[in-house]
């Protein structure tokens, strides 16, 4: 098995990508990982690779224009570069068979993310963290009840689980005996309403839960950054993706570190991402009980079964 890791960005997040790549690097276990940054045609600075050199992220480069396939489909305020995600199967080398598929609003803070290349996916085409929306299901507000009736749209069942595609292992042969890039693609194409999440709901739908499960170490997002779990759940990567996003503001969700390492990192190599475009901040949700939201979702977490094995970090 050959495994890849491939960060897909547009040229507002090119340098967070960059970012993203040289956090896999800092780990004891990101040396030797094969790391492709996705573009599309001139979108990558003309001094890609000297910013690459002084990140230390030394990340490959690829330039792909494949954004025709989804030229007539709905973006609702995000990039089109997501639905490049969805044929990395056509665009990655071939001697490559297992694609790790990260967005590039992710940091790696420890080592484990190589685990991904080898875990067992148990005959599913991917593997994947529950979504921060569906796991308010424990207790996470209006937003969770409205999350329910989403999914409905999607033809899913509330109990179907839903996946992040922040951070998604997939199995290349059969993601593509499957045709599941394309197919998530119609799926958005014919129900745009229903599909505000864009690719993410198209594969959501095509999958119907036929995913293997990670744990929140892979893909620690959203609301776990209020509830105080870094100590419990132990994150490998931590995903931003909410707005705004950490290197947009000072503090971030209440605290200086997070961005004050984007700042630095910027610094190093000389550039800095234009935030003059970046859309307003989320409103705050004040109907989440965080205490109990929070005892729920770790019980929750204890009793799963994670393609990673990873309860025991769950206490």
């Amino acid at each position: 098995m050959t495994a890849a890791y491939c960060i897909t960005t547009d040229a507002a997040y090119f340098l967070p990508a960059l970012y993203a790549a040289a956090s896999i690097r800092r780990q004891p276990d990101g040396g030797d990982l094969e790391i492709f940054i996705l573009c599309g045609p001139g979108e990558a600075p003309a001094d890609h690779a000297a910013l690459d050199a002084r990140a230390g992220s030394r990340a490959t480069l690829i330039t792909a224009d494949v954004d025709a396939v989804a030229t007539d489909a709905p973006t609702t305020g995000f990039s089109r570069a997501v639905y490049r995600r969805l044929f990395l199967d056509r665009i990655l080398p071939e001697r490559i068979t297992r694609i790790i598929s990260l967005d590039a609003d992710i940091e790696v803070i420890r080592p484990g993310l190589s685990a991904l290349a080898t875990i067992d996916l148990g005959g599913h085409a991917l593997a994947a963290a529950f979504d921060m929306i569906f796991l308010k299901q424990f207790g996470g507000g209006a937003l969770g009840e409205r999350f329910v009736h989403h999914r409905a749209g999607l033809g899913l069942g509330p109990d179907t689980p839903y996946f992040n595609n922040g951070v998604t292992v997939i199995d290349r042969a059969a993601w593509s005996a499957r045709g599941l890039g394309a197919a998530a693609l119609r799926h958005v194409l014919a129900h745009r309403a229903a599909c505000p999440y864009l690719e993410q709901d198209g594969l959501n739908a095509v999958i119907a839960g036929d995913f293997a499960p990670l744990s929140p170490r892979f893909n620690f997002m959203g609301d776990f950054f209020h509830l105080d779990l870094e100590g419990a759940i132990a994150p490998i990567v931590r995903h931003f993706v909410t707005r705004p996003k950490p290197w947009e503001t000072v503090p971030w969700q209440g605290r200086y570190d997070i961005p004050a390492a984007y700042d630095a990192f910027f610094e190093a190599v000389g550039s800095r991402p234009d935030i003059a475009g970046a859309p307003e901040p989320l409103t705050p949700q004040t109907d989440v009980d965080w205490p109990r939201f929070r005892a729920r979702l770790l019980d929750w977490a204890s009793r799963q079964r994670f393609a990673d094995r990873a309860e025991a970090a769950l206490a």
